[in-house]
C-alpha cells in the first residue's frame, strides 16, 4: 500500500516521463529545416564551440557560416552568422549573453568527448550536439518543476496541489512550447532558476537550518537568472513575498565551509569568471548593452491591451490559466506579501507592452511561470475549504489546459499566426486541426487597399466548367488541356511607393479532384518586360482536401525594391495536369499597412 506522499511522488515522476515522451515522440529531432539548436539558441551555444573546438579567442565566429550551411536548410539572413551577431562600438559581437552557455557546458563537453572517442562529427552542431542541448532543456525544465513541487509543498502542505499545479502550468502555458519545441531559447531555463531562487529565499528566511547554504544557493540561482538575460533582475521584486525575520547573529553561527558549501562557492566563482571574461573580451565592458538596436519605446504608448487580450498576442486569450491565477488578488488580505508577486507580474507586463517587438511577451512571460503557479496555489489553497467550488475551479483549469494545447498546436502548425491573427481569422479556425492556407493581413493595420474580383462568368470554353462551381454558373478549370489559368496583370498601386508595408493577398475557393498532387500560385514582378522578382507559392498535398470546395488564401510581402512604376502578373499553375482543379471567386487584394505588426526595432 502506497503512502500518500509516495503515491504523489510516483505520479510526479510519471509526469516527468510524459515530458520526455512528448519530446522524443512529437518533436522532429533530425530535420534540416527544424533543428533543435535554432534562432536565439545559436547565439547562446556558439560560445562553446568557439572556445573548445575552434579556439576562437576573439569571438569573431568566422567559422560559423560554413558549419551552419552544412546542417541547416533554412536561413533568413544573407549570412547565417547574422542570426546572433550585432554591431557594437564599430564591430560585430554575439548579442546574446553567455549565461546559457554556462548551463550547457557539461552537456556540450560530455557529447564532445563522446564524439571524439567514437569518431563522430565533433564540430559543435552535428546531431549529437543537437540532441545533447535538447536533452539539457528537458533536464533543466524538470529541475524547475521539481523545485516548484517542493516549494508548493512547503507553502501549502498539500500533496495534491503540489502535484496538480506543476502539471497544469506545464501543459497549460507556453512553458510546454519552450521546453519541447523551442527549447534552446532561454525561457524554460529562466523559469527554473527564478523558481529556485525564490524557493531558496523562502528556505533562508523560514527555516532554521542550512541558512548559509540556502543563502549561497539563492545567490547562485539569482546570478544565473541575471546572466542569462540581465532584465531578469526584475524577479527580485518578488523576493520580499517570502522574506521573514532575520538575525545576523544566528546566521553567522551557521557559517560553515563544508564540502558542499565550497562546491557552491566554486561554481559561483567560475560562473562569474565565465560571464565577465566573455563580455569584456568582446566589448571591453563588464556591463554592455548588447541589445542597443532593440529597446523599449515608452514614447509610442503601451500595447497593454494587445499583449493581454488581442487575438494575435493576448496572454489571457491563449493562456487562460494565467488569468485564473490572478484571482489570488481577491485573497490578498489573507497574505499581504503576495502583493509583491502581483507587482512583479504587473511590472513585467507593463515593460514588455512597450518593447519594440511587443508580441515577444507571450514567450518572455514564460520566465515567470513559477509566479503564476504560486499565485494559482494561493488561490486554490484559499478556496479549498469550499469543496464544490474547488472541484469547479479545477474543472475549469483542466479545460484551460486542453484549450491551450489546442491553440498551441494551431500556432505551431501555422493554422493561427501569433503576429497577425485577428477576430474573424481566429473564430473561423477555432477548432481547425488540419493544415490550411492563410495569409492574414490584420484589418487594424491597413492604410490603403485596392481589390480585383473574378467570377469567370464571362470566360468561355475550354477555360471554364459548369459542372462544378462554388457560386454562379461557371468556375475556372485547370487540367491536362489547360495547365495555366488566365494571367491577371496589374500595375502596382500608387501607394506602393508610400511609407509603410505593401502586401498582396489572393483569396479563392478551390475544388480538387482525386490524384492532384499540388497547385502553384505565381507572383511575377516586372518592369517593361524585365523580370524583377518571382515568387512561387504551393498548395501541397498536406493541404488538399479532395472533392469538396474550400476557401484558401495565399499572399506575399511586396519587395521593398518594387515601386508604383512596376507591375505584377498573377496566375495559377497545375504542373502535373493529372486530374481537374476548379477555381471560383478569385480575389486579388493590394494593401499598404502601417507596419505595426512587423518586427522592426
Amino acid at each position: 500500500m502506497f503512502k500518500k506522499g509516495n503515491l504523489y511522488r510516483n505520479l510526479f515522476f510519471t509526469f516527468f516521463l510524459s515530458i520526455i515522451f512528448t519530446f522524443f515522440y512529437f518533436r522532429p529531432l533530425n530535420s534540416e529545416w527544424y533543428r533543435i539548436i535554432t534562432a536565439d539558441g545559436l547565439g547562446y551555444c556558439s560560445y562553446l564551440p568557439a572556445k573548445f573546438i575552434y579556439h576562437d579567442e576573439n569571438l569573431d565566429f568566422k567559422w560559423f557560416d560554413t558549419l551552419y550551411n552544412q546542417y541547416y536548410k533554412y536561413n533568413s539572413f544573407s549570412t547565417p552568422v547574422e542570426n546572433f551577431t550585432a554591431d557594437f562600438n564599430g564591430h560585430r559581437i554575439n548579442k546574446y549573453y553567455p549565461g546559457m552557455s554556462f548551463l550547457w557546458m557539461p552537456f556540450f563537453l560530455g557529447v564532445h568527448t563522446a564524439c571524439k572517442l567514437f569518431g563522430l562529427h565533433a564540430n559543435g552542431l552535428s546531431q549529437p550536439y543537437q540532441m545533447a542541448i535538447g536533452f539539457a532543456t528537458l533536464v533543466y525544465a524538470m529541475l524547475g518543476l521539481w523545485y516548484l513541487r517542493k516549494f508548493l509543498l512547503k507553502l501549502f502542505k498539500s500533496e495534491l496541489l503540489a502535484f496538480l499545479i506543476p502539471v497544469m502550468v506545464y501543459y497549460g502555458t507556453n512553458l510546454f512550447t519552450y521546453t519541447i519545441y523551442i527549447g534552446t531559447f532561454s525561457h524554460a531555463y529562466s523559469f527554473t532558476f527564478i523558481t529556485m531562487a525564490l524557493y531558496f529565499t523562502w528556505c533562508f528566511f523560514n527555516e532554521d537550518e542550512n541558512k548559509f547554504k540556502n543563502g549561497l544557493l539563492f545567490i547562485l540561482c539569482a546570478l544565473i537568472v541575471i546572466f542569462i538575460r540581465p532584465i531578469n533582475i526584475l524577479f527580485l521584486i518578488g523576493v520580499p513575498a517570502f522574506m521573514g525575520k532575520f538575525s545576523l547573529r544566528e546566521f553567522l553561527k551557521q557559517v560553515k565551509f563544508t564540502p558542499t558549501v565550497m562546491l557552491i562557492i566554486s561554481i559561483i566563482g567560475f560562473l562569474v569568471f565565465w560571464q565577465f571574461y566573455i563580455l569584456y573580451n568582446q566589448t571591453q565592458s563588464f556591463f554592455p548593452n548588447t541589445y542597443s538596436q532593440e529597446k523599449f519605446h515608452f514614447e509610442r504608448g503601451s500595447h497593454l491591451k494587445d499583449i493581454l487580450f488581442s487575438y494575435h498576442a493576448g496572454w489571457f486569450l491563449y493562456v487562460p490559466l494565467a488569468f485564473v491565477s490572478l484571482f489570488a488578488v481577491f485573497f490578498i488580505g489573507k497574505r499581504k506579501q503576495n502583493a509583491f508577486l502581483l507587482l512583479l507580474l504587473a511590472v513585467v507586463i507593463y515593460l514588455y507592452s512597450n518593447w519594440w517587438y511587443y508580441t515577444i511577451f507571450t514567450r518572455t512571460i514564460v520566465d515567470y511561470t513559477g509566479i503564476v503557479a504560486l499565485l494559482l496555489g494561493y488561490f486554490l489553497f484559499y478556496i479549498s475549504q469550499y469543496k464544490k467550488l474547488l472541484k469547479l475551479i479545477l474543472s475549469v483549469l483542466f479545460l484551460c489546459v486542453f484549450y491551450f494545447q489546442l491553440k498551441s498546436f494551431q500556432l505551431r502548425t501555422n493554422i493561427l499566426d501569433n503576429n497577425y491573427t485577428y477576430s474573424d481569422y481566429y473564430w473561423r479556425n477555432f477548432f481547425t486541426l488540419y493544415p490550411v492556407n492563410i495569409y492574414p493581413v490584420h484589418p487594424g493595420t491597413i492604410l490603403q487597399k485596392t481589390e480585383y474580383n473574378y467570377d469567370y462568368e464571362h470566360l468561355g470554353l475550354p477555360y471554364t466548367s459548369e459542372a462544378y462551381r462554388y457560386e454562379g454558373k461557371k468556375s475556372l478549370i485547370l487540367w491536362e488541356h489547360n495547365y495555366f489559368s488566365d494571367t491577371h496583370t496589374f500595375k502596382m498601386p500608387d501607394f506602393t511607393s508610400d511609407k509603410g508595408f505593401s502586401k498582396i493577398k489572393t483569396s479563392f475557393y478551390i475544388y480538387f479532384t482525386d490524384s492532384i498532387k499540388s497547385l502553384k500560385l505565381i507572383y511575377k514582378f516586372h518592369n517593361r518586360g524585365k523580370e524583377l522578382f518571382y515568387f512561387t507559392n504551393y498548395i501541397g498535398a498536406d493541404r488538399i482536401h479532395y472533392n469538396t470546395w474550400e476557401y484558401k488564401e495565399i499572399g506575399c510581402d511586396v519587395p521593398k525594391e518594387i515601386t508604383a512604376a512596376d507591375s505584377v502578373s498573377i496566375f495559377f499553375w497545375d504542373e502535373w495536369g493529372i486530374n481537374k482543379v476548379y477555381l471560383d471567386k478569385v480575389k486579388h487584394e493590394f494593401f499598404l499597412t502601417d507596419g505595426s505588426m512587423e518586427m522592426i526595432p
